[in-house]
Parts: structure tokens; sequence; C-alpha cells
């Protein structure tokens, strides 16, 4: 591309830019009053629907009902997800460069979600959590040698 074409590009995309964060800026702010109520949506109308992010109301339309109950899963399945199960003991803490410390967490305490279709042919969403083993226990130690 020649260099003549350059710098109108460059001063078309800037002048692009401003307007779009100048739209940005314009848009209503949504004030949340002291009682945790929102302003009526006449006062500020929201430029962009929100979907309904709650887990207390899950959606009506859902297709696939989530189930948290212990929904036995097939023996191949539940195999597979007590191997990805580690000891507690060897997640470890490592000092991270900007301070603090940092733990891999090597696929621990994540959520794996199952569809299983049952009997009557619908398929139901199973959630499991894998969390790592609990730590060995130590053994006693021995009885102290009595002082002669």
């Amino acid at each position: 591309m020649p260099a003549k074409y350059l710098l109108p590009l460059f001063i078309l995309a800037v002048i692009s830019a401003g307007i779009m964060l100048y739209q940005v800026w314009q848009a209503p702010e949504v004030i949340i009053s002291a009682d945790n109520e929102p302003p009526s949506a006449a006062t500020t109308p929201s430029p962009v629907p929100h979907p309904e992010l709650s887990t207390r109301h899950p959606p009506a339309e859902s297709a696939h009902p989530h189930t948290d109950d212990d929904t036995p899963l097939p023996d191949n399945i539940e195999i597979y997800l007590q191997q990805q199960r580690l000891p507690r003991d060897q997640l470890t803490a490592e000092p991270h460069p900007h301070g603090g410390r940092i733990t891999d967490l090597r696929g621990q305490y994540r959520t794996v979600t199952i569809a299983i279709t049952g009997e009557d042919g619908k398929v139901r969403l199973v959630e499991r959590r894998i969390d790592p083993l609990p730590a060995p226990a130590e053994p006693p130690a021995p009885p102290a040698a009595p002082a002669n």
C-alpha cells in the first residue's frame, strides 16, 4: 500500500475510535440507591438488555434441568472422576515473583457437567466437583522412653 494512503487511514481510525469512546461515555449511568433498589427503568433505560444471571432463579426455558443430587453415574465415569483426584498435599503454594504465593490447582476444585439420558429418554445434566483427596494422616508419634 502506498505511503500516501497511510496517513488518511490513520486519521480515519483515530476519529472512529474517538466517536466510539464518546458514545460509551454518554451511556446512562446505573445508580443503586441506599436501600439496594435500582432506579426505575423509566429514569435510566438500559442501552443493552442483560440476561438474568441469578443462580437463585434458573431460567424456566432450560431444556436440560440440572440436578445437584447424588444421581448415580455409570461406573466408567465414576472411576474416571476418582482418578482425577490428587492428594491435597500435592497442591503446594509457591512464591509468586510479584509477591504472595500461588498454587497450581492441577484440575482440583473444578466442576464437571455430565449429560445423562434417563430411562424416559430425557437428558439431565449432573454436576460433580473434583475435590482433592484428604492428606494422609500422620502416624502417631512413638511413646517417649521413660527417664531413669
